[in-house]
């Protein structure tokens, strides 16, 4: 599946890049910890919403949706992060 990034660019979607960005918002919340394993299956989460409801995937559909599956899953700092990080 394609996904336009904020530059216009479509590009393969790879999940590893969700997962390391979740990972590395992860390491700078002391109160918090994912495994990769986690981050993997809530990257795929977020993917999956982001393909259930639009046509046209963008990275700030997807991040918008990492967002709020950090945020279901009581990740509430790392979503903060992930939110800063991302802009």
């Amino acid at each position: 599946m394609n996904i336009t990034k904020r530059s216009g660019a479509v590009v393969l979607y790879d999940t590893t890049k969700t997962v390391s960005s979740i990972l590395k918002a992860n390491a700078e919340v002391m109160e918090e910890k994912i495994t990769p394993h986690a981050a993997e299956l809530m990257a795929e989460e977020a993917f999956e919403q982001t393909i259930a409801s639009n046509e046209i995937i963008t990275t700030q559909d997807l991040r918008e949706n990492v967002i709020a599956v950090l945020r279901k899953s009581d990740y509430f700092r790392t979503a903060k992060k992930y939110a800063e990080y991302k802009k």
